[in-house]
């Protein structure tokens, strides 16, 4: 909703002490990858449903272990290849690296907004689809 956008911005300005138009394209960043984390969440969810305690437990876990491959706490480029392509697939680590961007740089380069919406939206896609094929049964 929009206060809870206004609440994180004077949030994030309180903290940060960042201007204002650099923190509102870091807080736009952050709606834009929540968009993204939904999809993945809802397409998660339409997996887990209807399985075995073993398999949904192993789909949780690939779910942690791809979020902690996002570059929270460390750099995509110390990576082996195949985890970096992996963490390339999550709508978190285009999220996190556009508002490191925009924090660290002032600016939002088109190569990490590029890959931020086409990630979002590609798994907004997947969950709605999910979403879709479980309403009607279909998973």
């Amino acid at each position: 909703s929009l206060l809870s956008v206004a609440i994180s911005f004077l949030a994030a300005y309180a903290v940060t002490g960042l201007e204002p138009p650099r923190l509102a394209l870091a807080v736009a960043v952050g709606y834009l990858g929540s968009l993204g984390a939904y999809g993945y969440s809802s397409a998660l969810g339409a997996l887990i449903h209807r399985r075995s305690l073993l398999q949904r437990l192993a789909l949780q876990l690939l779910s942690s272990t791809l979020l902690s491959l996002t570059p929270v706490y460390f750099p995509l480029a110390v990576l082996p290849a195949q985890l970096r392509l992996a963490s390339l697939l999550n709508p978190s680590t285009w999220a996190i690296e556009a508002a490191r961007g925009v924090i660290e740089r002032g600016a939002l380069e088109p190569a990490s907004l590029l890959g931020l919406l086409a990630c979002s939206l590609a798994w907004f896609a997947a969950g709605l689809l999910s979403a879709y094929r479980r309403y009607r049964g279909l998973i």
